[in-house]
């Protein structure tokens, strides 16, 4: 049994170093944990703008022009600087080369 755990153990070590062989710069290119590294605050605004303009549809607040309040104009703002942040990163991300 000796013999079985240490050929097991050798296995082991050996595909973990595989492993590392394979993707040693996976946090590089938006694998695994780091796939939205550098856009959560895009994300964040995004997220905010969207609850926020659909919050103003239950309050009660002034309409510019008869359809949408100042509020929710500042949160379709916030949703589209979000979006175009998001995408900027993605861009440069994809254009920047391998580190």
């Amino acid at each position: 049994r000796a013999r079985e755990s240490a050929g097991t153990s050798t296995e082991q070590a050996s595909s973990v170093e595989q492993d590392a062989e394979i993707s040693p710069r996976s946090h590089e290119r938006g694998y695994g944990a780091y796939a939205m590294c550098g856009q959560h605050f895009h994300l964040y605004l995004i997220a905010y703008g969207l609850f926020r303009f659909a919050h103003e549809w239950m309050r009660v607040t002034p309409k510019l022009g008869g359809i949408l309040s100042g509020y929710q104009l500042a949160a379709l703002m916030c949703v589209a600087l979000g979006a175009w942040g998001f995408r900027r990163r993605a861009r440069l991300e994809q254009s920047a080369p391998a580190r």
